[in-house]
């Protein structure tokens, strides 16, 4: 229920759920692959933090890690949040405290980096149990409508 992205320089993983507590996690590990050593990512410069998730997406896109979608464990609320982690700065950025209506909030769906763009497919959302996708514009915060697959 995590997700993983490779960089030029790494593998990240960020959020899922704790098999000790049951309880969501917003951790970030880096496996570095020049030295096969994995180490926990602490922001350098900003306090924003990501919520703890699971059930999200994340994605490269220009070097960079994009969070988006999922849920917390205590109230099962989704997260309609858009986050971008800059292995360069070591900093987190919130893109969007919500995506576009026409997205709606998924969470368990999958997700693909292509130029500018989170391309969103399937999962679930809290007004449907199946949900048809779309696509997020990551420099405008704007979407497509759903679509149909």
């Amino acid at each position: 229920s995590h997700t993983a992205v490779a960089t030029a320089t790494s593998m990240l993983v960020f959020g899922g759920i704790s098999n000790v507590s049951g309880n969501a996690l917003d951790d970030l590990w880096e496996f570095s692959f020049a030295s096969n050593a994995w180490s926990p990512v602490h922001s350098n410069v900003s306090a924003s933090w990501p919520s703890p998730r699971f059930g999200h997406t994340a994605v490269v896109v220009a070097n960079n890690m994009i969070v988006f979608g999922g849920v917390n464990v205590g109230d099962r609320a989704a997260d309609p949040s858009v986050w971008r982690y800059s292995s360069l700065n070591e900093t987190w950025e919130q893109l969007s405290d919500s995506v576009p209506v026409a997205l709606d909030v998924p969470y368990f769906h999958a997700a693909v980096g292509y130029g500018i763009k989170m391309i969103v497919s399937g999962g679930c959302s809290i007004n449907s149990d199946i949900w048809d996708g779309g696509s997020l514009s990551l420099d405008e915060m704007s979407c497509s409508p759903p679509y149909r697959i």
